[in-house]
């Protein structure tokens, strides 16, 4: 796909007739802030063509509704929501495709019993070894629950009924640690 240049903005009207407190929206729209939402959309997405991708969005997505535009804030701020939004539906939709992209690797390589190439066991290993740097920074009993969630078919019951607890506050335990697991996870890869 080719990189947009997110400082380059039309040069008509962006007020349009009539459109009262939008006439700040061409001031919103100059270089500097262009710059500044790039950055907004860069620290969302962590990467530069993705980000150019929101803001070039962002940007249509205002000039599509500047009539809606009330002037309750400054029509920079009313901006920068609209990136952040963009940005984090950006991000939703590209977990979706990673996740949809390994999911039908995986099946591909089942349903024709091709052998995974060296790039995806590597990748593969990878990820494992991420996960297991994660669990380990996760309490003891924690990692032990998703481990045993992830392995056993019957899921949370087992786990519960071994050590005496009731599933649901099994389940509860699970969604923290997967949280936590996911915070690690998170952590790792910034860092």
């Amino acid at each position: 796909m080719a990189r947009r240049d997110p400082t380059s903005i039309p040069s008509f009207d962006l007020a349009g007739p009539g459109a009262g407190p939008s006439r700040g929206l061409a001031e919103a729209l100059d270089a500097a802030s262009a710059r500044r939402l790039h950055r907004v959309a860069l620290r969302i997405t962590r990467d530069s063509v993705a980000a150019d991708d929101v803001v070039q969005s962002a940007f249509e997505k205002a000039l599509r509704h500047r009539a809606s535009f009330r002037g309750d804030a400054r029509p920079s701020t009313w901006l920068h929501r609209i990136v952040v939004n963009e940005a984090l539906m950006w991000h939703r939709g590209e977990s979706r495709r990673r996740a949809q992209l390994a999911r039908s690797v995986a099946a591909r390589s089942e349903d024709e019993g091709v052998a995974p190439s060296p790039l995806d066991g590597l990748l593969a290993r990878e990820r494992r070894a991420e996960v297991q740097r994660a669990l380990e920074k996760l309490r003891p009993e924690d990692a032990d629950l998703l481990a045993h969630w992830a392995v056993e078919d019957d899921g949370y019951r087992s786990w519960a009924h071994a050590r005496g607890m009731h599933p649901s506050a099994v389940k509860t335990r699970a969604f923290r640690a997967r949280r936590a697991l996911r915070a690690a996870l998170d952590e790792d890869a910034a860092g």
